[in-house]
């Protein structure tokens, strides 16, 4: 039981984690949090488990972001064609 309630709570700090990373300030200025605690995951063992869900967090945030920028490249929603065999939505 002890043991869930500190993942739980590891889980919560990384996603609070990943919410004030997603806040970044402009490129080039002063570390935040977020790469302050990269480096000092970087010192940890590979199989560390809050090295391992702060990796897991970064891969997701990254993942987000192409996808983002996948369907922002895509058609507007406006200009697609949504009738479904031959029929239009206005029926």
């Amino acid at each position: 039981m002890r043991k869930w309630v500190i993942l739980a709570l590891l889980a919560t700090g990384a996603v609070g984690l990943a919410r004030l990373a997603s806040r970044r300030e402009a490129e080039g200025s002063r570390p935040t949090i977020w790469d302050k605690l990269g480096a000092q995951m970087e010192e940890m063992p590979e199989d560390f488990p809050p090295r391992v869900m702060f990796d897991n967090v970064a891969k997701t945030n990254e993942t987000t972001q192409r996808i983002l920028n996948i369907l922002e490249e895509r058609v507007a929603p406006e200009e697609l064609d949504l009738t479904v065999a031959g029929k239009s939505g206005n029926d």
